[in-house]
Parts: structure tokens; C-alpha cells; sequence
């Protein structure tokens, strides 16, 4: 496959990119019947990930603009997703270890440790992660609206396995009503979690295309975001079905 720059974004990437992501075949594939096509292609569902594909095409033109072109680690569309894959087959890798089995010619093969402040890593780790799990790895003070969020961010560390990652921002809480559907009260609080509900106590929302902002209350404006992919998060789900234990963060990143 000739490898495509970074630079030049068109419709003919997004089959490629489904297939890093999901596993999807080629929908020329599928429809010709061809043997390898077994996993269903994007047929019928193209139209429902139009805000996806604006979103990868605004991390891929951010990284861009960013990251200085000498120095730039990604290259091709085609590193995007040979990274993507080997993230997707070492889910328990910290990012020191992907850095290296992705990037090994930023370390000459030899299996370095990566340290704390150096970008060009940062930055084609960041791509990754935001283009697999719609979230922001980076640290707190890498980012631009840090002082307008006013939150704490938990950042993938160098010596942090992707997996352990995860658990840490988006900890497993049980709610006293919420997590119990036999609750007495959870028709009641179902209920008064409806957006009209929230309208007319004043709450606005807020669309985010970041999933760790999800149900963020921003007081100070009387805001609530929402993640608002529901395309993506429906890949996601047809994608690691029967995968199992959930409470594993790992087996939500597709095989």
C-alpha cells in the first residue's frame, strides 16, 4: 500500500482507518464476497461516523500544525495506524514500552527509556491515543484550556501499563441508586437526568469530543459536556462484543 502524508486527508482513508480501529474489511471486500471479508465492512454506517472522521481529521491537521516537521515521529497516515494496531495487541504496555515498539528509530532499535519532556514522543502518543479512545493522555501542562477547566487530568505515564491507565480515569464507582436498575429509585433519578430537566433548572450542555470530559459539570458557566460521538462509541461496542470481564479496561480496546 503507498503510504499517504499526513497532509493530504480524503474519504479513501476512512476504510483503512475503521480496519486499524475495528478490524473492519475493505467494503470492496466485503462486497465482492471476497473469503477474508468475514468481518462485517462499514456498509450503511459511513453516514454515522461523519463527526469521527471530522474529528481525526482535526488531530491529524493539530499534529501537523504542531509538531515541527524535522522533527515530526508520524510521518504517514500509515504510521497512524500500524501504531494504533500495535497499541490495540499490547493493551498492558506502558508507554515507555509502546514508544519503543512503535518509534524504534527514535532509539536506534535499542529498547531506551523515553524521558519525561521529550515532545515529539509526546505528541505522536497523544496522536494515538486520541484517534483509539477519543481521550487526551497528556499531562495537564502540555495542554491549552488547562487554566480555562480548572480540572485535574490524569496523564498516561512513561511507566504506567495502558491498561492501569485507563482504570485510573474512569475508576470504577458504584452508586448508591444508579448502579442498582432495581432500585426503587432509579426510575426517579433516570428521570431527572433528562436534559429538558436539567434546561430548566438553567444547565446548558455542551457537546466534548473528549471522553474523560463526559458528565463534567463546569459550575462556574452552569455547563454540563457531553460526549456526543455515539457513532464511534457504537464501533467500539460491536467491535469488543463478548469480550467478557468489562471491569477490565483492557477489554474494551478491540483485539
Amino acid at each position: 500500500m503507498t503510504s499517504r502524508s499526513l497532509s493530504i486527508i480524503d474519504d479513501t482513508l476512512q476504510s483503512a482507518l475503521a480496519q486499524a480501529l475495528w478490524s473492519c474489511k475493505s467494503c470492496a471486500d466485503h462486497q465482492e464476497g471476497h473469503p477474508s471479508a468475514s468481518t462485517p465492512c462499514l456498509c450503511g454506517r459511513k453516514d454515522q461516523l461523519q463527526r469521527y472522521w471530522q474529528y481525526y481529521t482535526a488531530v491529524v491537521s493539530g499534529y501537523v500544525n504542531d509538531a515541527a516537521s524535522p522533527s515530526r515521529i508520524l510521518k504517514t497516515h500509515e504510521d497512524i495506524f500500524a501504531s494504533i494496531s500495535i497499541l490495540r495487541s499490547h493493551p498492558r504496555c506502558t508507554r515507555n514500552d509502546f514508544c519503543n515498539l512503535a518509534f524504534p528509530q527514535r532509539h536506534g532499535g535499542n529498547n531506551q527509556t523515553t524521558t519525561h519532556d521529550d515532545l515529539p514522543l509526546l505528541q505522536a502518543t497523544s496522536v494515538i491515543v486520541k484517534v483509539l479512545f477519543m481521550t487526551e493522555p497528556s499531562p495537564l501542562h502540555y495542554l491549552s484550556d488547562r487554566l480555562e477547566k480548572g480540572t485535574y487530568r490524569v496523564g498516561w505515564k512513561y511507566d504506567v501499563p495502558f491498561s492501569q491507565y485507563m482504570r485510573d480515569i474512569f475508576p470504577l464507582q458504584e452508586h448508591p441508586v444508579l448502579s442498582h436498575a432495581d432500585h426503587e429509585r432509579f426510575p426517579d433519578y433516570k428521570t431527572a437526568l433528562c436534559a429538558t430537566n436539567l434546561k430548566d433548572l438553567g444547565i446548558s450542555i455542551r457537546a466534548t469530543h473528549d471522553i474523560q470530559n463526559h458528565l463534567y459539570f463546569d459550575r462556574g458557566e452552569n455547563v454540563v459536556e457531553i460526549f456526543h460521538y455515539t457513532g464511534f462509541i457504537k464501533e467500539q461496542l460491536r467491535a469488543t462484543k463478548g469480550n467478557g470481564d468489562f471491569s477490565d479496561p483492557s477489554k474494551s480496546i478491540p483485539a
